[in-house]
């Protein structure tokens, strides 16, 4: 699965840009995620969270993505600072929010 997502977030970073994004769910959202609970490399997820946030700088599901791998890098320190930023991203959300957008 993950040569798989590799090759779709490829396929995806190729896309000329368009408003709306082509594709709706940056498919580098699910190669982290699958990065960090399937394959268990958190440094991996982080990497492509932060890649995911140079292109979509406010991405609340990015943010939330690379709180975890930083807690699951033992970086408690980096996982707090990125609370603050998190909590704006999803301010105005009506629910609760438990994992990124690939797992609920």
């Amino acid at each position: 699965a993950i040569g798989t997502l590799r090759a779709a977030v490829a396929v995806q970073d190729a896309l000329p840009y368009m408003e709306p994004e082509h594709w709706y769910l940056p498919v580098r959202l699910c190669l982290a995620a699958a990065l960090l609970r399937a394959a268990g490399d958190a440094a991996g997820a982080a990497a492509e969270y932060e890649e995911d946030l140079r292109q979509h700088p406010h991405s609340g599901w990015a943010l939330l993505g690379l709180r975890e791998a930083r807690r699951a890098l033992g970086d408690d320190a980096g996982a707090s600072a990125l609370q603050a930023r998190v909590d704006a991203a999803f301010a105005r959300a009506d629910t609760a929010l438990d994992g990124t957008c690939c797992e609920l």
